[in-house]
């Protein structure tokens, strides 16, 4: 039987292999060529596109900028997009950390960009209740230190808290924080996909707008357990309802920002990378800001005033990197997240006095309520 292919209703000999190429690679050399010619070609315009509207280094530094935004997370992206809509201003954008890799657009892989570069790796102090299981009782921090910040490490749930809350704020002395005021900022950012649904869902369609830059949906493919969780909440006399309408009480399944092609909607993703290629618009990464730098609203010179004349930042990373001062023509925005924000303020000055003069700080500006109240 050597040589004879013995299958089927007539037996035939085997054709000898051929020295040639094998045929496979003549039909799939072409094709496989294409793709690598589209790889190069696409690899070389992100590079392109990377010179031209990316980060700048230091060198590229205006002195003066109208508005500096100090963190690119969740906050500061969105700021520094929206701020550099008005072509007249010149908007500068500074993040500690650097850019997102591939794994930040991987929803699944949240858990593998924690704890690594991309994360500032704080930890709680020791808790005394709680805890137990973690080395001296301290708890890891998660929080972002690359463009899109905190938003590049969470687990992208949508939630924008209870109306409640924010009409307290505005009770407190703050006008504008109230829901009804609010709430238009929210549907004006928001692409909310969420289908209508009945037994595990429930969406109240004015509370979501449509046609904006972050993506709003449903957690898809839907998990059975939670959908039996919800609808046994249901049948145990909780409303369903859509949970991000003001009122969180309730069951409801899990709203997210993730964009449609199942990639993670950062505020890097959503609002900022679209805003980079903006000629007004410069983004600073590898850049940790120290110190806010005060002037006297008198004097003008350095020193004790409620003016923010410039930044003081080191450029590089903290080894080998350089000082630099940048002034501000208009106004500094802090957004170094919650505990990033307060502790530039504390280091600029500005907080407790007791607290300053404890670790030799000067004081700038009295302001007890700095670092305090975090829940």
């Amino acid at each position: 039987l050597k040589g004879t292919h013995t299958h089927g209703p007539q037996a035939r000999p085997l054709r000898t292999p051929s020295p040639r190429r094998p045929r496979y690679c003549r039909l799939h050399m072409p094709f496989f060529s294409a793709r690598v010619s589209l790889l190069v070609l696409a690899v070389a315009a992100f590079a392109a596109w990377r010179r031209a509207y990316g980060p700048i280094g230091a060198s590229q530094l205006l002195d003066e900028y109208d508005y500096i935004v100090i963190g690119a997370g969740s906050a500061g992206s969105v700021i520094a997009a929206r701020l550099s809509e008005d072509a007249d201003v010149s908007v500068l954008l500074i993040e500690a950390g650097g850019e997102s890799g591939i794994k930040h657009s991987i929803p699944a892989a949240c858990g593998d960009v924690q704890l690594v570069d991309g994360d500032w790796q704080l930890k709680t102090t020791p808790q005394e209740h709680s805890h137990r299981a973690y080395t001296g009782q301290k708890s890891n921090w998660p929080r972002g230190k690359l463009l899109g910040g905190s938003s590049q490490l969470n687990y992208m749930a949508y939630v924008r808290g209870d109306a409640a809350d924010y009409d307290s704020w505005a009770a407190m002395g703050n006008p504008g924080w109230d829901w009804e005021s609010v709430l238009p900022f929210f549907l004006r950012s928001e692409d909310a996909t969420l289908a209508r649904e009945t037994g595990a869902g429930a969406l109240n369609s004015s509370a979501h707008g449509f046609g904006g830059p972050l993506p709003v949906r449903y957690k898809s493919p839907a998990n059975p357990l939670a959908e039996a969780f919800v609808q046994s909440a249901v049948a145990a006399g909780h409303p369903l309802r859509d949970y991000n309408d003001g009122d969180a009480s309730g069951a409801s399944r899990f709203q997210q920002t993730v964009f449609g092609s199942g990639r993670r909607g950062s505020t890097a993703d959503a609002f900022l990378y679209p805003a980079m290629g903006r000629a007004n618009l410069h983004v600073l990464t590898h850049g940790l800001v120290s110190k806010l730098v005060l002037v006297s609203e008198e004097t003008g010179g350095e020193g004790r005033g409620a003016r923010v004349a410039a930044v003081q930042a080191r450029v590089g990373g903290p080894e080998g990197g350089e000082e630099v001062r940048i002034r501000v023509r208009r106004e500094a925005v802090v957004s170094a997240g919650a505990v990033g924000s307060a502790q530039l303020l504390l280091l600029s000055g500005i907080g407790p006095r007791d607290q300053l003069e404890k670790v030799g700080v000067p004081t700038e500006v009295d302001l007890p309520g700095v670092g305090q109240n975090l829940q």
